[in-house]
Parts: C-alpha cells; sequence; structure tokens
C-alpha cells in the first residue's frame, strides 16, 4: 500500500460545521470569522480529486522541487473567488492503516511512540496524520489549518502528528500552541529514498504531534 507524505509546503466529537521562509504561516489556531471561505472535503472519487492533487503537488514542486506522486486519503481544501484553489491539506487515520508514513521514522509503532513523548495514553484511533499542506497565501493557510482543527475535532480525534522544520515548529511556539517532537525525520529511513522530495530534507524535518484541543478556543469550539 502506498504511503502519505506527511509533508508541508506554501508558494475534534462536537456538532462542529465542516465533515508547514515557505513554512512560517502554517500554524493551528486561528480564528475563524463569519467570512472565513468554505471549507471542502474531498475522499477519493470526489470529482474535485483530481484538481485539488494537481494543485498540491504544483506547490511541492515550486517549492522545493519534490514530486508528489501519494496523497492522503482525505483531502481539505477552500478555493478562492475566482474558484481556483487556494490552500489545501490532507489526512489520514492512522487506525484504518496498519502504518502510516510517519512510521518509517520511528522504531515502534505511532501510539507507543506518541504515549512515551505526551507521558498519557495515546489511542491508535485517537490520532491523525496531517500533510500535503500547500498553500498559495498566508492568509488562505491559516484559514485553512483553523477550519481543519474544527474539522478534525469534530471527528472525534484529540492528536495530530506531521513532520515540520524548525521555521514551521517556531511559528506554533509563537502563538502558544504546544508541540512535541517525536523523533527526527530522516529521510535514511524512507523506504523509497529522498531522491523524489527535492529540497525537502535540507530544511531537517521533525516528527511532531500537538493536542488539537490545545488551539480550540481560538476557532471558537469549546473542548469537552
Amino acid at each position: 500500500m502506498p504511503h502519505t507524505a506527511a509533508l508541508i509546503a506554501l508558494t475534534p466529537r462536537h456538532a462542529v460545521a465542516g465533515s508547514t521562509s515557505a513554512l512560517q504561516a502554517c500554524v493551528i489556531g486561528v480564528r475563524v470569522e463569519d467570512s472565513a471561505p468554505e471549507l471542502e472535503v474531498i475522499g477519493h472519487g470526489h470529482p474535485a480529486r483530481a484538481s485539488i492533487e494537481r494543485y498540491i503537488a504544483g506547490c511541492f514542486l515550486r517549492t522545493y522541487g519534490a514530486v508528489i506522486s501519494h496523497f492522503a486519503d482525505t483531502l481539505l481544501g477552500v478555493r478562492g473567488p475566482d474558484g481556483a484553489w487556494q490552500a489545501a491539506l490532507g489526512y489520514s487515520l492512522p487506525a484504518s492503516r496498519p502504518e502510516v508514513f510517519v512510521e518509517q521514522y520511528l522504531d515502534q509503532p505511532l501510539e507507543q511512540a506518541l504515549s512515551q513523548v505526551l507521558r498519557e495514553p495515546v489511542s491508535r484511533g485517537a490520532l491523525a496524520e496531517v500533510g500535503n499542506m500547500a498553500a498559495t497565501s498566508a492568509g488562505m493557510g491559516r484559514a485553512l489549518i483553523a477550519l481543519a482543527t474544527r474539522h478534525l475535532y469534530a471527528r472525534g480525534l484529540d492528536y495530530v502528528v506531521f513532520t515540520a522544520t524548525r521555521a514551521l515548529a517556531n511559528s506554533f511556539v509563537r502563538l502558544g500552541i504546544p508541540i512535541f517532537s517525536v523523533a527526527p525525520a530522516d529521510p535514511a529511513r524512507l523506504r523509497d529514498g529522498e531522491a523524489r522530495w527535492g529540497s525537502y530534507y535540507r530544511n531537517t524535518p521533525t516528527v511532531m504531534v500537538g493536542r488539537i484541543a490545545s488551539g480550540l478556543h481560538t476557532v471558537g469550539v469549546e473542548a469537552a
């Protein structure tokens, strides 16, 4: 089974609406205003699937020279007034897969690694692996992350895991959103090698985890 790339580029249990330099604008915890763009949820077979995949692939190619051919199970996107994609990201649920992309970097199952880092029990069913993020502008990227936070919380998920460069991690710190380092994203551990990722791994990415509820106060949702 092909793995989903949990990488980011720029160029949730209550009834909430809605079913990572280049990375500095990608942050969790931006208030969703009434004028926020509509979030589109795109699974396999959706009529817009091909177009949003092309958008993501184009952003990665321009930003890193990376050739992206595998995408998350569910893609989330927002469009501009002209109908063109302005930001997108994807997520997959580790509970539905024997292995997700970031587990290539780990010496144990993802939930075990996160339990050790967070010092609390972490269920595989409470996790979302996020990646495939691309944004045409910083503002649209922030809006998408806010909408995605609500969407994931509404799905009953508690934790998000992703790879991040130091620039992206610092963005979370500056906003007061706690994230935790899990392991280096060592390209030597990639089964398919790093050649197709262009310059991405020159940014020394790290596998990170965050609690989805940590950003909810900024998107107008109260955590239970």
